[in-house]
């Protein structure tokens, strides 16, 4: 059974501090790369990540950020600002979970992991 990992009804915030970290953008060549959220970031028109749902499939796994960047083809930097609240491109999406599906979760891991 697939397990829901986007949020579509969070609010946008109403200010928020990138610290030089970029958003996730579709102006790239792969659609996947950080952007300043002022020079055409997708803005609103992208999905959330439901975060606390990710990182539950993450340690299923046995995965951290890093490695589900690399088995999705993103950015890490992108994935990281996900994880602090930016929005995502559907394509950025699909290629996250394209990754989690393409990795068996370990038995028993869901069972270890504090929640």
């Amino acid at each position: 059974m697939a397990t829901e990992v986007v949020s579509k009804s969070q609010p946008a915030p109403s200010s928020h501090s990138w610290k030089g970290a970029g958003c996730p953008s579709d102006s790239g060549p792969t659609g996947d790369g950080p952007a300043d959220h002022r020079q055409g970031g997708i803005g609103l028109s992208g999905t959330r990540i439901r975060i606390e749902v990710l990182q539950l499939e993450l340690g299923k796994r046995g995965w951290n950020f890093v490695d589900l960047a690399r088995a999705a083809g993103i950015s890490p930097a992108t994935l990281s600002a996900a994880n602090h609240g930016a929005r995502i491109s559907p394509r950025t999406l699909r290629r996250i979970a394209e990754a989690l599906n393409r990795q068996p979760v370990i038995p028993a891991a869901e069972d270890l992991i504090a929640s």
